[in-house]
């Protein structure tokens, strides 16, 4: 930066009228590419077909000069997204692909695609993708997102050891075309060389019969979810026994164990994992049960999703089993309840149970959030947050504003108060009344550690939660 200042210093003493306004193009071009790249670092990487109404490709329209040197800035073209769904033109717009990884230079590569795998026409445009962009850049990659058919990636997973140097991060959400066993005999040998891969995303509709469908290389991972992926206990088990280093695991919605599964059979002993993410079910031989089989000794956050059901079958045994084994270095506890509007009960319940393991368990808890999207689970939760232990010191709320009631603020505010919390946030997502945005200007002036945020609403479904922010921590420093 030093070099940099000094080059600006220079050319500004270049100008004998101190009065002549200079310009962005007097500033030295590794500064302006810096620019150019903040300019575009939030709108996510470059989708295809082009959106030219949003960078880099509004930069390219300013000027000439500008745009020499946004196509010399080899760092805005490294990011692309391939929306299979929208294209119309296949060969422009994988044209266009391979001119982007040419203005990337050399540097590594962040590819995605969307597909919908509902319509079976869209297969052969997945192959185009994997053939044309994925296979020729696979020594660039460092995240690679692919969505579509098992049977187009086969050419990348099979290819020789040694072809993914650099690959960091691989999210699949596969789907199968054919019902052909073989398919899944298959040996994965191209991540058997990945020595950088950390982060893995596995989000399936197939029944792999084999791990080996990905003959990952379990023990480098610190990241790893999974979703919708259904294979039996003992491969699940076998797949996560491998998982050595993993700091931070997902469930969302898999692994459905089978008739007779005995979770003492199948231990899942995990001592590395500090942040686990679950959805639970209460499925006979869901999620809830799995929980019984899990042992994370050392885990720190974790968040409890609830989907909509009106039964609570296995919930109690496996939290009960789970808490014992994980829950004594536990700093963060989330619970979701993803439709409490239609499982009313089995959130209350447990909420109660919960409440009650970590005080027995005397769990040093410092961090309580409860994402609620009920108003009748918001009124009833304050006078279940009494449970929680005497060192509570922090407390997040979530709620829709049309879920606020009279009074709720208030409510907060007074059990803020009677147990002494180092801070209590709540988010409102959505516009309120000019009464709930009086009071919560006055909760923010006074500044006694509770503070109340409108934010915008996400407008997601209630099973798409985003993840709460103690979630999103870098697992750099982790590792």
């Amino acid at each position: 930066m030093d070099k940099y200042v000094m080059q600006v210093q220079y050319r500004i003493s270049g100008h004998k009228d101190t009065s002549e306004t200079l310009t962005i193009l007097d500033l030295p071009s590794e500064i302006v590419t810096d620019i150019f790249q903040y300019c575009t670092s939030g709108v996510g990487p470059i989708v295809l077909p082009a959106d030219t109404a949003k960078p880099p490709w509004t930069l390219l329209s300013v000027c000439s000069d500008w745009r020499d040197l946004a196509l010399e800035a080899s760092e805005l073209w490294s990011c692309m997204r391939i929306d299979l769904r929208s294209v119309q033109d296949m060969p422009k717009v994988l044209g266009l692909a391979r001119t982007l990884i040419q203005r990337s230079g050399n540097r590594p590569l962040l590819i995605s695609n969307s597909a919908n795998m509902n319509d079976p026409k869209m297969y052969e445009k997945t192959v185009q993708f994997v053939q044309d962009i994925v296979m020729p850049a696979a020594r660039r990659l460092r995240s690679l997102s692919y969505e579509g058919w098992v049977e187009a990636i086969v050419p990348l997973l099979t290819s020789p050891p040694g072809s993914l140097p650099i690959l960091e991060k691989f999210e699949m959400w596969g789907r199968r075309l054919t019902s052909q066993d073989d398919l899944f005999k298959i040996q994965a040998t191209a991540f058997q060389s990945a020595p950088h891969l950390r982060t893995v995303v596995l989000r399936a509709q197939y029944n792999p019969a084999d791990p080996t469908l990905l003959n990952l290389s379990w023990h480098q991972l610190t990241t790893l979810r999974i979703v919708d992926l259904y294979v039996c206990a003992s491969v699940l088990s076998t797949l996560l026994s491998q998982c050595v280093n993993l700091v931070n695991l997902t469930i969302d919605e898999a692994f459905p164990p089978g008739p007779g599964w005995n979770p003492a059979q199948y231990p899942i002993f995990l001592p590395t994992v500090t942040i686990f993410d679950g959805t639970l079910s209460t499925r006979e031989y869901g999620p809830g049960v799995l929980l019984s089989a899990l042992c994370f000794p050392n885990l720190q956050y974790l968040t409890l999703r609830i989907p909509q059901t009106t039964q609570f079958r296995h919930l109690e045994d496996g939290i009960d089993a789970f808490a014992r084994r994980s829950f004594a270095n536990l700093k963060g506890l989330c619970i979701i309840g993803m439709s409490p509007t239609s499982n009313l009960t089995t959130y209350e319940h447990l909420l109660d149970h919960i409440s009650l393991v970590v005080t027995e368990l005397q769990v040093p808890l410092v961090e309580y959030r409860s994402i609620s999207f009920s108003q009748t689970v918001l009124s009833r939760l304050i006078p279940r947050l009494e449970m929680a232990p005497s060192s509570l010191r922090f407390l997040v709320l979530q709620v829709l504003s049309c879920d606020l009631e009279n009074g709720t603020l208030a409510e907060v505010e007074e059990f803020h108060a009677r147990r002494g919390l180092e801070s209590v946030r709540m988010l409102i997502e959505g516009s309120i009344g000019a009464a709930h945005q009086q009071k919560v200007d006055e909760l923010n002036e006074k500044a006694l550690g509770m503070t109340v945020e409108i934010v915008p609403p996400r407008n997601l479904p209630m099973s798409s939660c985003v993840p709460i922010e103690w979630m999103s921590i870098d697992l750099s420093a982790l590792e």
